[in-house]
């Protein structure tokens, strides 16, 4: 049971209390909390308040409401941060820049990673994506796919979850600028992998550091030149 909350005059104290019990109660995924009716007799608030409250905590990633069916506690999960996360990225003047400077850090202590822990089956995963790119080129939007899903197995061979969380408030933004890159230089893109799954499969954790490194390098050279590119012929119209 939660107890009455008093003076509520915003709903963050409502999401609070449901946080606490879902956490201190230690609730499995997919288990339903009490109905609106009950939550709110609980809870000494409105019902006007309690579904603004309900709403909110959805968009933290907190609960899943259905049609028709009581709300459950959702599955852990960064979606909702990567939402919030990946807009403020977006309203960056120099979002191009400050993303190949994150991917850097980030990107090259996994591939460092993932040379020293990955197996045979994430090598032949990583495999797979770079046949896929070479055999699709004219499908952009399945190109991109497959070069995020690269980046992705990449994080997954580490064997370290917070790569992958670290990993999703990006992958919007890095759909945009890979679809910059892939339509200037499949090509690149798919030498490029190749040679960080030889550094991988050699196991040699600087050589696929340092291949990474010169990917996303030439990843930006693609996207600032397409950008360029772009405004000139934004200009000749």
């Amino acid at each position: 049971m939660l107890g009455p909350i008093k003076d509520v005059k915003t709903t963050d104290r409502i999401v609070a209390a449901l946080k606490a019990h879902i956490v201190g109660g230690n609730l499995a995924s997919g288990t339903e909390i009490p109905s609106e009716k009950d939550l709110a007799q609980q809870l000494g608030v409105s019902k006007f308040s309690l579904r603004e409250a309900l709403r909110i905590a959805e968009t933290q990633g907190l609960i899943e409401i259905s049609r028709g069916s009581r709300a459950k506690v959702a599955k852990p999960s960064a979606f909702a941060a990567a939402e919030v996360i990946a807009l403020s990225l977006r309203r960056s003047s120099n979002t191009l820049v400050d993303l190949s400077d994150a991917r850097h850090l980030l990107e090259t202590h996994i591939a460092r990673v993932a040379a020293m822990k990955a197996t045979a089956i994430d090598i032949r995963a990583l495999e797979m994506t770079v046949q896929a790119l070479a055999s699709n080129e004219g499908d952009l939007d399945l190109c991109v796919e497959q070069d995020l899903e690269f980046h992705n197995l990449l994080a997954r061979a580490t064997g370290n979850p917070v790569f992958e969380i670290m990993l999703s408030p990006l992958t919007e933004l890095l759909r945009e600028s890979m679809k910059q890159t892939i339509s200037y230089d499949i090509q690149g893109v798919v030498s490029e992998h190749k040679g960080i799954i030889e550094a991988i499969k050699s196991k040699n954790p600087e050589q696929a550091a340092k291949r990474m490194s010169r990917h996303l390098d030439l990843a930006l050279h693609r996207q600032l030149k397409t950008k360029v590119a772009a405004v000139r012929t934004k200009k000749r119209q």
